[in-house]
Formats: C-alpha cells, sequence, structure tokens
C-alpha cells in the first residue's frame, strides 16, 4: 500500500519548482515549458548566479536547452569548484 502511495507522488505534477544556487533559493510557479536557460536569465540578478554555473536537476546535470516539465522539484546552479571558497 505504501509502495502505491509512493508512485502516486512521484507521478504527480508540481507547482512550484525550486531553483537555488548556493545559500539563495527562490521557488517559482509556470516553470513546465520553460528551458532552463530562461530560467537562468529570469533569476540571475535575484539568485547571483555565474555565467560558468553548472546545471542540475533533480541532481542530474542538464544542457542550457533542457527544457523544464511538471515533473522536475529542483533546479540548482552548481558553482565550479574553487570559486568563491574563502581561503
Amino acid at each position: 500500500m505504501k509502495t502505491a502511495v509512493l508512485n502516486r507522488r512521484k507521478t504527480r505534477n508540481r507547482s512550484h519548482l525550486k531553483v537555488i544556487c548556493c545559500a539563495n533559493m527562490e521557488a517559482i510557479e509556470g516553470f513546465a515549458g520553460r528551458t532552463v536557460s530562461q530560467t537562468r536569465c529570469s533569476l540571475t540578478e535575484v539568485l547571483n548566479i555565474p555565467a560558468d554555473a553548472r546545471s542540475e536537476v533533480d541532481g542530474r546535470v542538464v544542457e542550457n536547452d533542457y527544457v523544464l516539465n511538471a515533473e522536475d522539484e529542483v533546479l540548482e546552479f552548481v558553482r565550479p569548484a574553487g570559486v568563491g571558497e574563502k581561503g
């Protein structure tokens, strides 16, 4: 019974996408059908997204032309190693 409930949760459409860059986070609506590039452009200043940040959707590395869908939960922009670290 629990398995059926978990499977329904995984396939349920999401109304919000969590977008993360370092310590910054925004929850956005209406993201399905937009590309990672479009989302990056609209949130670059808000989240302080570096131009060379890698894009990951739900832990998978994706290209900028990846089209977000209603099942996606988290879009994260990851800085390259060594950038912005205190030493």
